[in-house]
């Protein structure tokens, strides 16, 4: 049996051990963290709800409840208000708590007649919410496909 010099066994441990390092900032980065999102919804959901339901609007709300990628966040106010990989958007569309609003709130968009839809949500939060729709529906199961794909539909043919 030949005998491995000491530097070899030091030299090869550092490589590895620089391998483990690359790997584990490459998991952090990669880690989902979805808490800006539960955490605005804890607080705004409830409001936004009843203003979606009384037929009033304020566009705060959007970016949270609909959220898009984090590259078609382009004004000011929604940086950094986008889900920044497709781990993000998996992970916010099996959090159910996350998953249940998003189709509640779709739900009660879907009542208002296009008329309505038009006049009560801005264009641009028209636009948000198209675009956050057409991400999810490749998330989503066949109910939540066909609400969807109809919303979508109804509301933007």
């Amino acid at each position: 049996m030949e005998l491995v010099p000491l530097n070899t066994y030091i030299e090869t441990f550092k490589e590895y051990t620089k391998r483990i390092q690359k790997i584990l900032r490459k998991a952090k980065f990669m880690s989902v963290d979805l808490s800006k999102y539960l955490t605005t919804q804890k607080n705004i959901y409830t409001q936004t709800y009843s203003d979606i339901f009384n037929k009033k609007y304020d566009s705060g709300w959007i970016d949270y409840i609909f959220p898009r990628l984090e590259e078609q966040c382009d004004s000011p106010r929604s940086k950094g208000t986008g889900l920044k990989s497709k781990k993000e958007v998996e992970k916010f569309w099996n959090t159910q708590l996350l998953h249940n609003n998003y189709i509640e709130m779709l739900k009660l968009l879907n009542n208002y007649t296009v008329e309505e839809y038009k006049s009560i949500i801005s264009e641009r939060g028209r636009y948000k919410i198209k675009q956050s729709l057409n991400i999810f529906i490749h998330q989503s199961n066949y109910d939540d496909f066909y609400l969807i794909s109809k919303f979508l539909e109804e509301k933007y043919a």
